[in-house]
């Protein structure tokens, strides 16, 4: 089982500016996929993460549904818990990935860098600890 999950969310990085950058601490972690976030926007996209969903493929002929069912199932790999089968069913009702993770025993902390993410906004319900980074609060944000 994993000790730690990290989540490295890079706002507004276009995928075809990544992939001509040098990367090579980022490379190491694995691979680099193609994937589409649920908004356009910081706030909307991040509370897509927060439920546990990541970017998609956007693949076609899938329907909504069956791709955020797949998705979720996913934790169970990420986390290896064979204890039980994970399923959307976990993540409700309050459809949390802090929540999910804190009640099989991780603890969910959030550091972040964005004002429209902040400890006063709903998606830093379910964190252990949630801080907007001193650079942004030092804006006066």
């Amino acid at each position: 089982m994993l000790n730690n999950i990290v989540w490295l969310v890079f706002d507004s990085a276009r995928y075809d500016a990544f992939m001509a950058a040098r990367t090579p601490a980022i490379d190491s972690i694995g691979p680099t996929e193609r994937r589409f976030s649920y908004a356009s926007w910081t706030a909307p996209s991040h509370y897509a993460f927060m439920m546990g969903l990541p970017p998609h493929a956007n693949e076609p002929r899938m329907l909504a549904a069956d791709v955020h069912r797949r998705d979720l199932a996913l934790w169970q790999r990420r986390i290896g818990d064979e204890a039980h089968r994970i399923s959307f069913a976990d993540f409700a009702p309050s459809l949390s990935l802090p929540a999910f993770l804190r009640s099989i025993g991780y603890r969910a902390e959030a550091y972040v860098s964005l004002p429209v993410l902040n400890p006063h906004t709903p998606i830093a319900q379910h964190f252990d600890h949630f801080e907007l980074m001193p650079t942004v609060r030092r804006q006066g944000l």
